[in-house]
């Protein structure tokens, strides 16, 4: 694994592609956090440099105007780093005031979520609510914070006997009930849960996880694969990952449990993750090369983020199975195969986002090297797990 690891870095550092925006999933900021946890790890002054480097880059492009507020590309997601940064030490805490026009940016954005109905994780106004949890509570945070939730509350639809928020898609006005961490319920649920750690609004943050649960709970119909679809009314995926599925559901069940006290929650959630653990490569449903026999490993939807996923659950649980899961994802992530179509980066590739058909090197962190080095740092050594928070893991 530490070979695995070096490899990454290494080639991480000498590849250079054609675009590489700021974001902190697809980009830079991302590039800069696995950097800055290698040298957590390492203690290696190259690895400090080069997150240096990167760091310097992120804080120069959130002036760009077409970037966006958003979490997974956007301001929100550079702000959540710096933020992060100061968190593990790495920044000093006046590096916040920085963030103060930042901040108010992403404030004023909130208006233009809750008109577009934009609520998720990912492009949405919990997302922007993650970035204001992270590390020091500011004036501003906590006024973001509270205007998500009178959004939240605003915008929940009763249905199914609990509430629910509809996602937007990206490309139309077409609104549906989506169940995944990225662009879904489960994203919400588990921000709600990170919120309910503060003591902003707390009976009504535990009203909004207690009717999305219970909503979230009707959800479940067996269909062969999995118990719960990525989104209502659509085809059954029954994909084993991170960002949907089972997986994903037992993630903001077993958050919501320890949140409203519940043991049969809990149960409910080690009840899927039961199911799980048997599933392998074969069955899981990851996304495999057309041609060549190998599959996708970055964490979005590929084997690093199932083991990271179980090692968690692991975690949270004790349970033997979970870790026995855990250790067989991870071995899965660490095989590189030759694949004819050159070495990618750290030995591997990944599936394009536009075509499933197409692979390629990629060194985010979404779904690509650095992500699964991030893994890998995760699985070395525990006092790395910080950097989970951006996966809604920790």
């Amino acid at each position: 694994m530490r070979i695995a690891l070096e490899r990454i870095a290494d080639d991480s550092k000498t590849y250079k592609p054609k675009r590489c925006p700021v974001g902190l999933f697809s980009g830079k900021a991302g590039m800069a956090l696995f950097y800055a946890y290698l040298y957590r790890w390492s203690g290696d002054q190259d690895h400090f440099e080069q997150f240096s480097l990167l760091l310097d880059e992120c804080l120069a492009g959130m002036g760009n105007a077409t970037m966006g507020s958003s979490f997974v590309g956007g301001i929100a997601g550079v702000s959540w780093l710096v933020r992060h940064l100061i968190d593990i030490e790495l920044l000093e805490e006046s590096s916040l005031d920085s963030l103060e026009v930042v901040e108010k940016y992403i404030l004023k954005s909130l208006a233009r979520d809750k008109e577009t109905k934009r609520f998720e994780i990912f492009r949405g106004l919990t997302g922007k609510g993650l970035c204001f949890l992270e590390g020091p509570m500011t004036a501003a945070g906590q006024e973001g914070i509270e205007q998500i939730l009178t959004i939240l509350q605003s915008g929940a639809i009763p249905t199914d006997g609990g509430i629910a928020w509809t996602t937007k898609s990206w490309r139309g006005d077409e609104l549906y009930f989506d169940l995944g961490i990225p662009h879904g319920v489960t994203g919400i649920i588990l921000f709600l849960c990170r919120v309910s750690r503060t003591n902003i609004q707390r009976d009504l943050v535990l009203e909004l996880i207690d009717g999305a649960v219970r909503w979230l709970l009707a959800q479940e119909k067996h269909m062969g694969i999995g118990y719960f679809p990525h989104i209502v009314g659509r085809e059954f995926a029954g994909r084993l990952a991170w960002c949907y599925g089972d997986m994903c559901v037992a993630t903001a069940l077993l958050a919501a449990a320890e949140v409203l006290s519940l043991p049969p929650l809990k149960e409910k959630a080690i009840g899927i993750l039961d199911k799980e653990v048997g599933r392998n490569i074969d069955s899981a449903r990851v996304f495999k090369h057309p041609r060549y026999n190998i599959h996708d490993r970055g964490l979005c939807h590929g084997t690093a983020g199932i083991a990271l996923c179980f090692n968690s659950f692991y975690k949270k649980t004790g349970i033997e199975s979970l870790r026995g899961a855990r250790d067989y994802w991870t071995d899965i992530t660490l095989s590189i195969k030759k694949t004819g179509i050159g070495k990618g980066i750290g030995g591997y590739i990944f599936p394009s986002t536009s075509d499933k058909n197409i692979w390629q090197k990629n060194p985010y962190v979404l779904d690509g090297a650095l992500g699964v080095g991030l893994s890998y740092l995760t699985l070395l050594n525990e006092d790395q797990l910080p950097w989970e928070r951006m996966f809604l893991l920790c």
